[in-house]
């Protein structure tokens, strides 16, 4: 009777750490390199903000990518100055700063709302929460968040490289 009781308890333990693993926000840690006033800014401190539209960059080619969507994204790159991608990602926000990044399999299962040819599951990629002053990700849909306010910065943040993350319809 004592082997049973050992392999059950073994059998628990082990599911207990698997759903740990599972639900569990893993934190990231971050730095905020430079904050840059958004070119296209009209000097509205109450800009609309969208949430999930940031940029997040792993490598180079990523980079480069970034560069060559428009005028402003070019300045805003050319204004990090040092991109170091051996060491680093890079999160780029728009019109709020950062409370807490995250990652988690359970929030990428249940939260994200990318379209199923954006989803990455074969890759092992995982959805990057990202948490601002007044925004929790759980609590609000990326369909419906009109009452956000943001303000008129471009945030750009280094955290350790993580090519695993990603963002909605990466």
């Amino acid at each position: 009777m004592k082997p049973k009781k050992i392999i059950i308890l073994t059998i628990i333990v082990l599911f207990g750490i698997m759903g740990a693993t599972v639900c569990c926000r893993h934190d990231i840690s971050y730095q905020q390199i430079c904050c840059i006033k958004n070119p296209d800014s009209k000097d509205n401190a109450n800009t609309l903000f969208y949430p999930y539209g940031f940029a997040l960059l792993h490598d180079s080619i990523s980079l480069q990518s970034y560069r060559g969507i428009n005028e402003s994204t070019l300045r805003i790159a050319d204004n990090v100055g040092q991109w170091d991608f051996e060491k680093y990602s890079y999160l780029i926000t728009y019109g709020n700063n950062i409370e807490r990044l995250s990652y988690s399999w359970l929030d990428t299962f249940i939260y994200d709302k990318s379209p199923s040819y954006a989803k990455c599951w074969k890759e092992g990629k995982q959805l990057l929460i990202v948490d601002y002053p007044g925004f929790n990700y759980r609590q609000h849909s990326p369909f419906n968040d009109n009452e956000i306010k943001g303000n008129d910065s471009i945030y750009v943040y280094r955290l350790p490289h993580s090519p695993f993350l990603r963002g909605l319809q990466d």
